[in-house]
């Protein structure tokens, strides 16, 4: 079975319209009848394509038909990435993180705001931890504190049960409405 995706584009001598619309002729677009566009197409050794039947007359190119199709799934291919794209990433945080663990978690976390990310900091407290979610806040702090020059917070830390979370964007993407 193939996964390639069909197009019913109408190519050469499958045009049943009596006149086009070339757009993208070396003299600009022109209203050609369709045996005058398939004749320069074939002196051209490329192929003439209706690429919108819905306009009067309808909008032809002159092009290599493999290589439209081509462009085409190359950019629905794009489009599809930037769409699943997912704009926030998560730094997990533990109540007994060493300081030089801590430090690796900041330098990842300015990467990924310069990218333009969103950081959702979440901090679990486990078993005995829970007993003191003071240790858990501070390292919160000490996190939120080296961020500061790189980020603000969409809130203040919250503590949900046994987790510490907020959700920090970078300073570059705040915008001002004034009104």
């Amino acid at each position: 079975m193939s996964s390639k995706k069909t197009y019913n584009y109408k190519v050469n001598n499958k045009i049943q319209n009596d006149t086009l619309r070339v757009i993208n002729l070396p003299d600009g677009p022109k209203v050609l009848s369709t045996k005058e566009a398939i004749k320069i197409a074939d002196e051209m050794n490329l192929d003439l394509i209706v690429i919108n039947e819905n306009q009067n007359p309808p909008i032809a190119k002159i092009e290599d038909y493999q290589k439209f199709i081509y462009n085409i799934n190359k950019n629905n291919k794009l489009k599809a990435k930037k769409e699943s794209k997912n704009d926030i990433k998560e730094i997990r945080l533990t109540a007994d993180i060493s300081s030089n663990d801590l430090n690796v978690k900041i330098k990842k976390s300015i990467e990924l705001l310069q990218d333009d990310y969103k950081i959702r900091c979440v901090l679990k407290l486990k078993g005995r931890q829970n007993q003191t979610p003071e240790r858990g806040e501070l390292v919160v702090l000490k996190y939120l504190k080296a961020l500061l020059p790189y980020a603000t917070t969409e809130g203040l830390p919250k503590l949900n049960n046994d987790k510490w979370s907020f959700i920090m964007k970078s300073k570059n993407e705040i915008q001002f409405n004034i009104s």
